[in-house]
C-alpha cells in the first residue's frame, strides 16, 4: 500500500510542479530510498520520500511549504510500516500563518471517518492543526485509504494554483509570519527523535543529522531567501 500510496503522490507531484530528483550519499544496498523535490511559484519546497528497508521499515514522507508570498497551509503525510505492518498514517494542513477553510473541512471529515482509529498525538507534535489526522490504519481498506489520502494531496494541489486561487498576496507583515511559522513547523518536526534514529540506522548519524536539516525540515535563512 505505501508503496502504491507513493507513485500516486510522485504522479501527482509531477504532474503540478517542477521535480528535482535527489541522489541519495549512502552506501547501504539493503535499502531504497528515494527523494524528489518539487516547486512552482506556491510551492516554495516540496518533498516526496520513500524509504524502505525489506521486511524492517516503509516511510513514504510528503512535506509542502508554501510560498512566503501567498496565504496557504503546509500540507505533511507520512505513513509508516514496521516488519510489514502499516502502523501509522499522519496527515495535516498546518497554518502558516493561514488555514484554507475547504481543505481543513476536507481534512476534518476524514478524521471523523477514521474517528475509532485514532492514534495518541505525541507531546511534540503539539502544534498540528486540531484536524490533524493521527491514525493506526492496520486493518482498515486499503483501497479507500490510497483513495482518501491521494484524494486530500489533490486538493492541495488545486488550492497552489497560483493563478486560480483567489489572486490573494500575503502582506509584508505576513510574509515574516509566514517565515515564522514555516521556521518554527520545521523545528518542531526535527524534534521526532523516532527519525533521526531510524535513519542514523541505516546511514550513519552524521548523514542522519544533515538529511534531516538541510532536507526533510529545512529552516529559513536569510542567504537562501
Amino acid at each position: 500500500m505505501i508503496e502504491t500510496l507513493y507513485n500516486e503522490y510522485q504522479k501527482l507531484a509531477k504532474q503540478s510542479f517542477q521535480n528535482i530528483p535527489l541522489h541519495g550519499d549512502h552506501d547501504n544496498k539493503h535499502i531504497v530510498w528515494h527523494n524528489d523535490l518539487y516547486m512552482s511559484p506556491s510551492i516554495r519546497y516540496g518533498h516526496v520520500e520513500y524509504f524502505k528497508a525489506e521486511g524492517r521499515v516503509e516511510v513514504l514522507h510528503a512535506v509542502f511549504y508554501p510560498s512566503y508570498f501567498k496565504p496557504l497551509p503546509i500540507f505533511g503525510f507520512d505513513i509508516i510500516a514496521l516488519g510489514g505492518k502499516v502502523t501509522g498514517l499522519f496527515c495535516d494542513f498546518t497554518r502558516s500563518p493561514y488555514a484554507i477553510e475547504a481543505l481543513s473541512r476536507s481534512l476534518k471529515d476524514l478524521k471523523h471517518k477514521y474517528k475509532n482509529n485514532l492514534r495518541t498525538i505525541p507531546e511534540w507534535a503539539n502544534f498540528f492543526s486540531e484536524d490533524f489526522v493521527c491514525i493506526n490504519p492496520n486493518g482498515l481498506d486499503e483501497k479507500e485509504l490510497i483513495e482518501d489520502f491521494s484524494g486530500i494531496f489533490r486538493c492541495f494541489i488545486g488550492y497552489s494554483n497560483w493563478e486560480d486561487y483567489t489572486e490573494k498576496y500575503n502582506k509584508t507583515e505576513d510574509v515574516k509570519l509566514s517565515i515564522e511559522c514555516q521556521n518554527m513547523y520545521s523545528l518542531n518536526q526535527r524534534k521526532n527523535d523516532k527519525t533521526s534514529k531510524a535513519l542514523t540506522a541505516y546511514i550513519g548519524e552524521e548523514k542522519a543529522r544533515e538529511f534531516i536539516d538541510n532536507v526533510l525540515f529545512p529552516v529559513y535563512r536569510e542567504d537562501t531567501f
